[in-house]
């Protein structure tokens, strides 16, 4: 029998549960489905009287403004789009990680992709009562760590990347789930209605390049997924 990326998350959260507010962070590549497993798993964390937020790393990027300040600032091949580390308001996410730890009623940006002809922008921030029993985080690169070596083209992402670092101590269970690239490429394309294929061959090359170049640093909590998103195999990698 085939096990699904929501199965895996809610038989970890509940075995790990005890009473207090549980913090997961869920790691994974774009278009694995992690958001749609993450509201399943709410859905049935509600049933069992559990009450549960869940958080996407999509959501903390800067305004338009401020991104496109950023890429004139950075200069950099690969930083022509949203996603890549560095892109998000870590100080804003944090703030509201604070919140959650402390019970306190929180505001949570909610992103718009498809705001400024699809370069995206923040459309609202909703306010959220501070009391949950889980709290989830969904991201395509949480679980990466910088690099002790790496080539020249990489050096602004991994110097980007240290800032994503202090996640790791508001976090109680870590999931990780990974795949071929194919299976990324796939994905993402099948989803995308909007872009031809070379504008979405050159939208998508910054995130192949790291994907080819940074590993999940974990030993448990990790799973391999098929090109149906289904479980494959646990994984035992660690980083070069």
């Amino acid at each position: 029998m085939t096990l699904y990326m929501e199965e895996i998350i809610l038989e970890k959260i509940l075995l790990q549960y005890r009473e207090k507010p549980l913090f997961v962070a869920i790691h994974g590549p774009q278009g694995c489905g992690k958001s749609t497993s993450c509201e399943n798993v709410k859905k049935k964390l509600q049933i069992m009287g559990l009450r549960g937020l869940i958080m996407s790393l999509d959501d903390f990027y800067y305004s338009h403004e401020k991104l496109q300040q950023l890429f004139f600032e950075f200069n950099d091949e690969l930083y022509k789009y949203r996603g890549l580390a560095g892109t998000h308001d870590t100080q804003m996410l944090y703030h509201c990680l604070d919140k959650l730890k402390n019970g306190e009623n929180v505001l949570i940006p909610k992103y718009n992709k498809t705001l400024n002809n699809g370069l995206g922008d923040i459309e609202e921030f909703i306010p959220h009562e501070g009391k949950f029993d889980i709290v989830l985080l969904e991201g395509w690169m949480i679980g990466y760590k910088p690099r002790k070596y790496i080539p020249h083209l990489l050096r602004r992402f991994n110097f980007e990347l240290e800032k994503y670092q202090n996640l790791e101590r508001y976090f109680d269970l870590w999931i990780y789930f990974d795949t071929h690239i194919r299976h990324v490429y796939n994905w993402r394309h099948s989803a995308e209605k909007t872009m031809d294929i070379d504008t979405f061959n050159e939208f998508m090359k910054p995130y192949f390049v790291i994907y080819s170049n940074y590993l999940i640093c974990a030993r448990e909590n990790t799973y391999y997924l098929d090109e149906n998103r289904g479980i494959l195999k646990n994984l035992d990698r660690t980083p070069n």
